[in-house]
């Protein structure tokens, strides 16, 4: 869908036609869906070009199982990448949605046991690039820091004086 810039000052309309296809995901989501109203397609559209809907559009289009993620950054959600049957859509959603917390908690046991510690950089590296491809640098870095703390709350990990996380010996 082309993109309207509306300059009230300069009483000008602005059009960005796209010349090709943005996003081949969307494009077989509206195909597998042709009930969708023109507002739905519209917030769709946005979603795509990562452009920032309102939260009740959000909430709409989760009620309707078309996006997931945290609020604003919505992608695609499972149940479509199910009806579409594309393995690159299937890959994106899982590249977008990452896996739950518990997996990661255990990469960090797995890390420390085999290797006796690890400092807090050891553990971005290993983390970073395995987390949801939607959260920003900031984001990653801070959920790190949440397992990490989840963890030791727990007792499973503590962190020594010489800033290493170790495994707490039973």
């Amino acid at each position: 869908m082309p993109d309207y810039q509306i300059d009230q000052a300069k009483k000008e309309v602005t059009v960005k036609i796209y010349g090709k296809l943005i996003n081949e995901q969307y494009y077989r989501l509206l195909k597998a869906n042709p009930d969708l109203s023109l507002y739905d397609c519209i917030a769709l559209d946005m979603v795509q070009k990562h452009e920032k809907i309102d939260k009740d559009i959000a909430s709409r289009l989760r009620k309707l199982h078309l996006v997931e993620g945290r609020y604003p950054k919505l992608f695609l959600s499972a149940y479509t990448a199910k009806t579409v049957d594309d393995k690159e859509l299937k890959t994106e959603y899982i590249r977008n949605k990452s896996f739950n917390d518990l997996h990661f908690k255990d990469m960090i046991i797995q890390y420390l046991r085999s290797f006796g510690g690890a400092t807090r950089a050891e553990l971005n590296t290993l983390l970073q690039s395995k987390l949801s491809d939607v959260l920003t640098e900031e984001q990653k870095i801070r959920k790190i820091g949440n397992m990490l703390s989840a963890l030791k709350k727990q007792g499973v990990i503590k962190l020594t004086e010489k800033k290493k996380w170790v495994l707490v010996e039973v």
